[in-house]
């Protein structure tokens, strides 16, 4: 615990000197995830596909906090859209925790 808080320090004072790069707040929610603190985390990946929308791990990982107690329809948006970006490890969990929303929102096209 010690060490992931230490991460937050470093990648909090690198956002300050650097606040446009989207993967210092994508590194920083999966710090926040790690001590279980999803809304910290779900805002750093909001922020980094803010500033830049093509980075799937951005989605995947925030699709994973959405869904800490469930698989929502929102978070299964967001790995479809892993998934489409890119990550193909998305595909798994998607076929795999999405089920009830694969109608709704589609299937996974290879």
């Amino acid at each position: 615990r010690v060490k992931i808080k230490d991460n937050i320090y470093q990648y909090s004072q690198q956002i300050h000197a650097n606040p446009a790069d989207p993967n210092l707040y994508v590194n920083r929610g999966v710090q926040y995830a790690q001590l279980g603190l999803f809304p910290d985390a779900i805002s750093d990946y909001n922020k980094a596909i803010t500033l830049k929308d093509d980075i799937p791990e951005a989605y995947f990982n925030r699709g994973v906090a959405k869904a800490r107690f469930a698989y929502t329809k929102g978070s299964c948006i967001d790995i479809k859209k892993a998934y489409e970006l890119g990550l193909k490890l998305a595909k798994e969990t998607y076929d795999t925790k999405c089920g009830l929303y694969k109608a709704e929102i589609g299937e996974l096209k290879d």
